[in-house]
């Protein structure tokens, strides 16, 4: 059989609970009903505690407060009304002045001030009482006093704004002397700055005027001039530099029309009408000559006539175009002349304009810093006839349009709020101390946490039950209406009426996680209920280490499972519980505790045993240590059908589960499911789910659980 079988279970009876949302009331209140001693005593000792403080609180008084407003027609000290509404009305000037009225100069000027106050209280309980608001959307101030004495609290606040006023006043006036005196230091100042700059001036106008190059009365004049002749300058030389080049192109033509021997060449001596006449002659006496010399001897008169006329249109030619070549050549010459006068005298004259433009510089700057020197002085002068002009105004930073008077209204505790605070701030502690302990708290308090470390379904929930404190009742045979009794049932159906069928489950182990969980009362009363169902069943009690069968049936313990392995029986001794309303109910205790109970039961005898059991009985229900602590439970798992796990809410550690699920998984145990025990309806949502929502026919519950945990009958 599979360790981990879930399938097979009956609705109803194996399935998970749906989840609560979360967050839900219901887990909210289960979490401050598990810790509800722990979060009572911080909700006690909180609420004691600040109730104890305010009721014992020394009352506080405040006065009514005085009102103070921050003057802007009176208040200037560099100009008159323009100053004022620009500068000491602005918010800046309000913050500075509310800055200045909370001022440990102006509280202990105050102090000083008030003899009844020095009486009673030091100078910082003086200055941590006074209470200084601003009024929204204005330029109001109120000031304030409190303490335990009400006849004192106005003379202080009266105090305080009278002392803010005055020392305002003061520190004005002394501010505006000395902005009086600071103007005329810096008058005088500029005033012999400005002479410096006079002299210096005329001392320009002299030096210049008397250079034998300059002689000018007038810079800028002067500059000007030289500016327009410079430019003209710079014209001549740009027209010069291109006849130049022009020039330089025919003289290269020349230079190499002379290296060729041919000064035809030269564009000028080709494109001179005159040099082409004589070549056009010189042409056609050629041909002439060519023509007699075909008819005459060369030494004929004719041909000699010829000859001479073209010796002298030859001579004539080479005499014009050497009369051009040397014309080119001369200009040539003359403009390159030309040109590096007119450099040199544009040199000249760029010379004398820089000269004449420091010289404008240095004068626009001296002409500069004069006017500069004059417009500062005239505002230093309407500076100071505005700072003695002031001399006149209340120069007051604020007014004081109210006085404070006497009230005896307490502002210090208040009862009702404090208490009421306190009761808050309680339950705020106690709930947070409830959660703060729940997330230390490692026992699964809630189904879906055991689901979800185990990986099992739920076979049912039970009321709160213990295997503690002698006998308890087997409400299946004793209450058969009891939610004891139901709750079994419904788990015996998980067991018995799924798809794998009845006869696999003949052997059924329970175990727990830990000690105290109740798996003995289970296993009693899951025993009882299968036998109800007319099957023969048998309770055999294999806890050998700590027994509690016999307990709760009230049977002795003096014979028992151990004698199979002490007198080699193969048959131990059965009590004979019930036969009414189906087979009968068999109990096997465990018997005098051995030594090594684990080697016990993982041996043949008890192997053996378990087979004669199952042929004698329809089911066997076996009731073992905690499969945490102990590997017994894990040797039983291999000789069983199924086996539960009982888990008790709020108390079994998820540490623990884990461990035993483990144990049991390693040997293939074929796990049913958990069984979920200390289910109640002050513990949450879940046990009303399955046992008060559904709830049974004809049945209407009544049943109370005292002190010791056992479920019994009003």
């Amino acid at each position: 059989m599979n360790g981990n079988e879930k399938g097979g279970i009956a609705p109803g009876a194996g399935a998970a609970p749906p989840e609560p949302e979360s967050g839900d009331l219901r887990d909210v209140l289960a979490v401050l009903y598990r810790h509800r001693w722990s979060s009572l005593l911080a909700f006690v000792v909180v609420a004691a505690a600040g109730t104890l403080h305010t009721l014992r609180t020394t009352p506080i008084y405040q006065c009514a407060p005085a009102l103070v407003e921050i003057t802007s027609q009176n208040s200037g000290i560099a100009t008159l009304q323009t100053l004022f509404d620009q500068e000491y009305v602005s918010s800046q000037n309000f913050e500075t002045q509310l800055a200045l009225l909370k001022s440990r100069s102006v509280l202990q000027a105050a102090y000083q001030e008030v003899p009844e106050a020095k009486r009673v209280m030091s100078a910082g309980e003086f200055s941590g009482s006074v209470v200084v608001t601003p009024v929204r959307n204005s330029f109001l101030i109120k000031v304030a006093f409190e303490s335990p004495w009400p006849d004192v609290n106005p003379l202080c606040a009266n105090a305080v704004a009278e002392t803010f006023i005055a020392s305002g006043k003061t520190q004005r006036v002394n501010r505006n002397e000395m902005a009086g005196k600071e103007l005329e230091d810096r008058r005088k100042a500029l005033r012999q700055e400005l002479d410096a700059v006079d002299a210096r001036i005329r001392e320009f106008r002299e030096r210049i005027f008397n250079a034998p190059e300059l002689r000018v009365s007038d810079v800028t004049a002067e500059k000007a001039k030289a500016d327009k002749l410079l430019a003209d300058f710079e014209a001549r030389v740009d027209e010069q530099k291109v006849k130049l080049v022009r020039l330089e192109r025919t003289m290269a033509e020349v230079r190499r029309a002379r290296e060729a021997g041919n000064l035809d060449q030269v564009s000028e001596v080709f494109d001179n009408r005159e040099v082409a006449e004589i070549t056009r002659e010189l042409r056609l006496k050629e041909f002439e000559r060519a023509r007699l010399v075909a008819g005459y001897a060369e030494d004929a008169e004719q041909v000699r006539a010829v000859d001479l006329d073209i010796r002298t249109l030859e001579e004539r030619r080479r005499n014009l175009i050497a009369t051009i070549v040397g014309k080119i050549e001369a200009t040539w010459e003359t403009t390159k002349a030309e040109t590096e006068e007119i450099l040199r005298l544009r040199d000249e004259r760029r010379a004398e304009q820089q000269k004449l433009a420091g010289l404008a510089v240095e004068w626009a700057g001296l002409e500069a810093e004069r006017d500069r020197i004059r417009a500062e002085l005239a505002d230093l002068g309407a500076q100071l006839s505005a700072v003695q002009g002031i001399s006149g105004f209340d120069l007051a930073p604020a007014a004081l349009r109210e006085r404070a008077s006497v009230s005896r209204a307490q502002v210090e505790p208040r009862p009702a709020r404090d208490i009421t605070l306190a009761l808050v701030l309680a339950l705020m502690l106690g709930v947070g101390t409830a959660y703060l302990l729940e997330q230390f708290n490692d026992s699964v308090t809630r189904p879906e946490e055991v689901t979800r470390v185990t990986g099992l379904p739920i076979l049912g929930m039970l009321p709160r039950i213990t295997g503690k404190g002698g006998e308890a009742d087997v409400a299946v045979l004793q209450d058969s209406k009891s939610e004891l009794a139901e709750a079994v049932r419904i788990i015996r159906t998980g067991i018995l009426f799924t798809p794998s069928g009845r006869a696999e489950r003949r052997r059924i182990l329970v175990t727990s996680a830990e000690t105290g969980e109740g798996k003995t009362l289970l296993s009693a009363n899951l025993a009882a209920a299968l036998a109800q169902t007319g099957e023969g069943t048998v309770l055999v009690d294999c806890d050998l280490r700590k027994p509690r069968v016999h307990k709760v049936f009230g049977l002795g313990n003096e014979d028992g499972l151990t004698r199979i392995f002490a007198d080699g029986q193969v048959r131990p001794r059965t009590h004979r519980i019930a036969r009414e309303e189906g087979a009968p109910l068999d109990v096997v205790t465990s018997g005098p505790i051995p030594p090594n109970p684990a080697e016990l039961l993982g041996g043949e005898r008890m192997r053996a045993y378990l087979v004669q059991a199952s042929e004698e009985y329809r089911r066997v229900v076996l009731d073992s240590p905690p499969a945490g602590p102990v590997s017994d439970p894990a040797l039983l798992a291999r000789e069983v059908d199924g086996v539960i796990l009982v888990v008790r809410l709020g108390k079994t550690s998820i540490r623990g589960i884990r461990r035993a699920c483990d144990h049991l998984n390693k040997v293939g145990a074929p796990l049913l499911g958990v069984v979920l025990n200390g289910a109640s309806m002050g513990g949450g949502y879940y046990y009303y789910y399955y046992y008060r929502r559904y709830g049974y026919y004809g049945y209407t519950s009544d049943v109370k659980e005292p002190g010791d945990g056992r479920p019994t009958r009003e």
